[in-house]
C-alpha cells in the first residue's frame, strides 16, 4: 500500500495522507477510517422509489407532486381531498395526466396575493388584495341591438356603487326610443307609434282629465286670447260680438212652456218659444236693457187671456210706429189665442215685433 507520507499503526487507526493516492486496501476495518460509519449512516439507502422519482420528467418551472404507499414500489401523483383520483406516475409513465375528477374541488384562498406592480382598471388602481369598483368603462356605438337596458345606480353623488339595470327601463337602439311605463310620476301607456309634438319654449298645462276625440290630421285653431270653448250638446252664454259667415241653421229651438203670472224673463229664456198659457189676466216684464245684441226670444198665447208684456224701464221700448213704448198686448176680444211677439235686444233696449195676426196693442 504506497503512500506519499505513509503512516500505518499496527491494530491502530489508519492515518491520514496529506496527498496521493490509497490503493489495494483489503479487509480495512471500517473503525479504522475517521467517520466513515457514521456518515454513511446518514445517507438513504438506494431504492426502486429513488429510481423512478430520478427518472421522472421535470419541465422548466413546473411543480410535480408526488407521493408512495407504504408496501408500493412506484411513485404517483398526490390525490387532493375531496377530489377524483389521479394515474399513477412510474419512471415508464412520467407524463401522465391526472384523471377528471368525480366532484368540483374547493380551493380556498386566505388571503389575496398583492401585486407587484399596481394595475389600473377603469380608473381605480388595483393591487390584488381587495376588491374595487371601476368608475370608467369603456363604451361602444350600438344601433341595431331593439331591446337595451340603461344602466343606474341607487344613490346620488360620487360614489363607487355597482351599476344596475331594470325591465320597466328599456332602450331601442335601433329607433332610439327610450321607453318607461312613467317618466317624472307622468304615466304612459305604450299603445303602438304614438307621437307628441310641442314646439320649442311652448308649455301644455292640463289641469282636469281630458279625452280627445275626433278626426286623424284635423286641426283645430285657438282663439289669440284667453277664452272659453263652447259646447254643443247645451246651451251656452257668448259675451261679445259674434260673427258667422253664414246664415245659422238652427234644426230645434229651447221651448219652454208655463202658466206663470206676474213673470219675469231673465236670460234661461234668450233663443227659446216661450209656450204662455195662463189661466187669467197676465203680465210679464222684459229683461234689463243692455242686453247682448242680438239676444232673442219668442212669446206665443195658448189660452183665451189678456196678458201685457212690459219694458224694465218705461218708455223704453221699440215697436210698431214708436220708440218709446210701455208695453205691447193681446187684448182683444176673439183675437188672443195664437198670439206671438219676438223681442230682440239691439244692445241697447228691446224690440218687439209680432209675429202673428193678431191685433197687438202697443201703450206709451
Amino acid at each position: 500500500m504506497p503512500l506519499n507520507n505513509p503512516s500505518i499503526q499496527s491494530g491502530g487507526a489508519l492515518g491520514t495522507p496529506s496527498s496521493g493516492t490509497l490503493t489495494n486496501c483489503t479487509a480495512l476495518p471500517q473503525a479504522g477510517v475517521t467517520n466513515l460509519t457514521t456518515d454513511l449512516g446518514n445517507k438513504q439507502p438506494l431504492d426502486t422509489q429513488l429510481t423512478d422519482l430520478a427518472g421522472l420528467a421535470y419541465a422548466a418551472n413546473a411543480l410535480k407532486v408526488v407521493r408512495v404507499n407504504a408496501g408500493e414500489t412506484a411513485w404517483e401523483l398526490a390525490t387532493p381531498s375531496g377530489s377524483g383520483t389521479v394515474t399513477d406516475v412510474s419512471s415508464a409513465n412520467a407524463n401522465a395526466t391526472v384523471a377528471t375528477p368525480t366532484t368540483t374541488p374547493v380551493i380556498t384562498i386566505v388571503s389575496a396575493p398583492k401585486l407587484q406592480t399596481a394595475r389600473t382598471i377603469g380608473g381605480v388602481s388595483f393591487d390584488g388584495t381587495g376588491n374595487i369598483v371601476p368608475e370608467t368603462i369603456t363604451t361602444v356605438d350600438e344601433a341595431v341591438d331593439t331591446a337595451c337596458f340603461p344602466l343606474f345606480v341607487t344613490a346620488s353623488g360620487t360614489q363607487s356603487l355597482q351599476p344596475k339595470n331594470n325591465a320597466a327601463l328599456t332602450f331601442n337602439s335601433s329607433t332610439g326610443n327610450l321607453a318607461s311605463t312613467r317618466i317624472n310620476n307622468l304615466a304612459i301607456t305604450a299603445n303602438g307609434t304614438n307621437t307628441l309634438t310641442i314646439a320649442a319654449g311652448k308649455t301644455l298645462t292640463c289641469n282636469n282629465s281630458v279625452t280627445l276625440a275626433g278626426t286623424d290630421s284635423t286641426t283645430m285653431t285657438f282663439p289669440t286670447t284667453s277664452a272659453t270653448i263652447a259646447r254643443t250638446d247645451a246651451a251656452n252664454t257668448f259675451t261679445g260680438v259674434q260673427t258667422f259667415s253664414s246664415i245659422p241653421v238652427i234644426t230645434g229651438r229651447t221651448t219652454i212652456a208655463n202658466t206663470t203670472t206676474p213673470l219675469t224673463y231673465t236670460s234661461a229664456y234668450y233663443g227659446a218659444i216661450h209656450f204662455w198659457s195662463p189661466a187669467g189676466t197676465a203680465t210679464a216684464t222684459l229683461p234689463a236693457n243692455g242686453a247682448p245684441a242680438g239676444s232673442w226670444f219668442d212669446m206665443m198665447l195658448l189660452t183665451n187671456q189678456t196678458v201685457t208684456i212690459s219694458a224694465a224701464t218705461a218708455d223704453t221700448l221699440i215697436t210698431f210706429n214708436d220708440t218709446a213704448a210701455d208695453s205691447v198686448a193681446f187684448s182683444t176680444a176673439s183675437n188672443k189665442i195664437g198670439g206671438c211677439i219676438r223681442f230682440i235686444s239691439n244692445g241697447s233696449v228691446w224690440c218687439a215685433f209680432n209675429m202673428s195676426n193678431n191685433t197687438m196693442t202697443v201703450a206709451t
